[in-house]
């Protein structure tokens, strides 16, 4: 039995016997007849086995930690995550969890690192540099990994959540302590008065700018004052100069944009005349409105209708006019126009 003591021993639920020494031992046994000393060799064996199975049960560990609980807007804290990882697991890698993180501002983000704890298990770790602007509580959401265990099934390792409290900064004063944060508002500074010699470049500045704006205005005005706007003349002399142009220009077969030009010649002395839009409406708008013009009488209204009438079937019903009724139209539109010219004008004629 002391050659059992002296080459086995348990520690920490672990069996620990060195190969050659595990042989020697068997090899002891074998040339005992004992049944007693076989019986105890197959209860080493067994403890054996079942201690090197316990080793290679392992599993891997994820945690989280944070430098410091309670801080300062000032303070900067360091939030670490862990993996170890035994041999078989050894190609797991710490998961993302940066843009996980709320109410802090990732200052710096860290490269993982490596180191092996002890024979067969390695510690995979990350760290980044948080600050928090704004004091109050906040939560550290907890990190979570799946993997698969060796045999097969679906595992899952998750952290904690870590409560973590901003404080406003105490700083001490003649009157005792205040709280030191940037949220409270403060007592606006005193104003500093400016060095003479900036006072004075301010000053020269400021009158240029003044010369400079009323040199401007002044030339402005004055030539606002110099540009005299042309008279316009009489929308019944347009008109007939417009009529006379128009019978120049008149060609055979262009007859769609000759009664085009009558219509809007007449359109706009009516226009200019007695401010109605008849440019922007219609035949039958103008028919409609045409009434309320008390200047104008009823058998002018339907000379005028009769001339935008005829137009409108030569430029939308392709009706196509006679020989010499381009003429005609226009001579009886030269005549609309005499006859609603002003009153004054008429009289100076006479006169």
């Amino acid at each position: 039995m002391r050659h059992v003591a002296a080459l086995v021993g348990v520690r920490n639920g672990y069996l620990f016997t060195a190969r050659k020494n595990l042989g020697r031992l068997c090899r002891w046994f074998l040339r005992k007849e004992s049944i007693y000393q076989t019986l105890l060799l197959a209860s080493l064996l067994n403890n054996y086995a079942l201690a090197t199975s316990t080793a290679a049960a392992e599993e891997p560990e994820l945690k989280a930690s944070i430098n410091k609980a309670q801080a300062t807007p000032e303070d900067t804290l360091v939030f670490t995550v862990k993996l170890i990882l035994p041999e078989a697991y050894k190609l797991l890698e710490i998961p993302q969890f940066a843009d996980k993180i709320e109410g802090f501002r990732i200052i710096d983000v860290g490269s993982d690192s490596v180191q092996e704890l002890k024979p067969g298990i390695i510690e995979k770790s990350r760290q980044l540099n948080l600050k928090a602007d704004i004091s109050g509580s906040y939560v550290l959401p907890g990190i979570a990994l799946s993997y698969k265990d060796m045999q097969g099934s679906d595992k899952k390792l998750e952290t904690p959540e870590i409560f973590v409290e901003i404080k406003a900064e105490e700083i001490a004063t003649g009157e005792g302590a205040q709280i030191k944060d940037e949220n409270i508002l403060r007592d606006i500074k005193n104003l500093s008065p400016l060095p003479r010699s900036y006072l004075m470049l301010i000053l020269t500045i400021a009158t240029i700018l003044c010369i400079l704006a009323g040199s401007l205005l002044l030339y402005f005005l004055i030539k606002k004052r110099r540009a005299k706007p042309k008279p316009l003349i009489p929308a019944h002399e347009e008109a007939l100069l417009a009529l006379d142009i128009l019978a120049q220009q008149d060609a055979p077969g262009q007859y769609k944009e000759f009664y085009f030009a009558l219509s809007q010649i007449l359109r706009h002395y009516v226009e200019r005349q007695y401010q109605l839009q008849a440019t922007d409406q219609t035949l039958e708008e103008i028919r409609s409105s045409i009434g309320s013009i008390e200047t104008l009488s009823s058998p002018l209204q339907e000379e005028l209708l009769n001339i935008l009438g005829v137009a409108d079937m030569v430029k939308f019903a392709n009706l196509i006019p006679g020989n010499g009724q381009n003429m005609t139209l226009l001579e009886q539109s030269k005549s609309f126009v005499e006859k609603t010219k002003p009153v004054e004008e008429a009289k100076g004629e006479v006169l």
